[in-house]
């Protein structure tokens, strides 16, 4: 059993006993699984009102000045290099990243930000990367691989997938409102995917 599987039955168990003798039972001597099966249920344990409240009470850290921990473009992890920037957010920054070996290919990471680095938000995080794992559909991103870099910052390494907005393709190309919606079903499928897999994407 994989480590979604495991989560997903676990944070279906109400009682404390019989969760906690049900992990005992699946993970066995495997600490490290445990930790993590641990670290998603105490963020699934604290989202109740994961759609009324803010990621983070303080937001300060997000607009911290660069330090010397802070990885940019050039910078390599792993077989990754760092040639652009592609977004930035509260908890993390997506960068476009060249991989030279075992394969050649274009991917995208995402790394969590200096500062970001409270249990809480940790948590989240690592229950976004398990969130990314679970999902198989061509028109949501494939992850590739999940690790730490060696500042200790946690990664994940996603399909690279080149285009502009959709709602800016659909104004360059005039499209009608029939095209619109046609264009438009994929998305809605690729979502529809995601809510059976029990992912709801806030924004």
């Amino acid at each position: 059993m994989n480590e979604a599987d495991l989560f997903l039955l676990a944070v279906e168990i109400e009682d404390p006993k019989a969760r906690e003798s049900f992990l005992n039972q699946r993970c066995g001597t495997d600490t490290k699984l445990r930790q993590r099966i641990d670290r998603l249920l105490r963020a699934a344990a604290t989202d109740d009102a994961f759609l009324e409240t803010p990621v983070l009470e303080n937001t300060s850290a997000i607009y911290e000045p660069r330090s010397a921990s802070q990885i940019s473009v050039g910078d390599s992890i792993g077989p990754y290099t760092l040639v652009g920037t592609l977004g930035e957010g509260g908890m993390g920054t997506v960068f476009r990243a060249d991989q030279k070996s075992p394969i050649h290919r274009h991917v995208a990471i995402k790394v969590i930000n200096p500062g970001m680095d409270s249990e809480q938000v940790l948590a989240r995080f690592d229950t976004e990367r398990q969130a990314i794992s679970m999902v198989n559909h061509p028109n949501i991103a494939q992850a590739f691989e999940v690790g730490t870099t060696d500042q200790g910052r946690p990664y994940f390494v996603m399909e690279m997938v080149d285009g502009v907005p959709i709602s800016r393709y659909c104004d360059e190309h005039k499209l009608s409102v029939r095209e619109r919606l046609m264009l438009f079903i994929p998305v809605c499928e690729a979502v529809q995917h995601a809510h059976q897999k029990g992912i709801i994407h806030r924004d």
